[in-house]
């Protein structure tokens, strides 16, 4: 399952995709692929800021 990872690292380096506070997670068990969104804290010095901040 690490591809799946590394594609959308490679998507989001190469500005395909934009970050959009949501996670992938594959269940291979289920053969399920589920998107969870998950919410920014403005205590965090990541999510709180846009990405393309200095």
């Amino acid at each position: 399952m690490g591809s799946l990872q590394a594609l959308e690292a490679i998507k989001f380096i190469l500005k395909i995709i934009e970050f959009n506070s949501t996670i992938k997670i594959f269940d291979g068990k289920k053969l399920e692929l589920k998107k969870f969104n998950l919410k920014k804290s403005i205590n965090c010095d990541v999510c709180s800021k846009k990405i393309n901040e200095n």
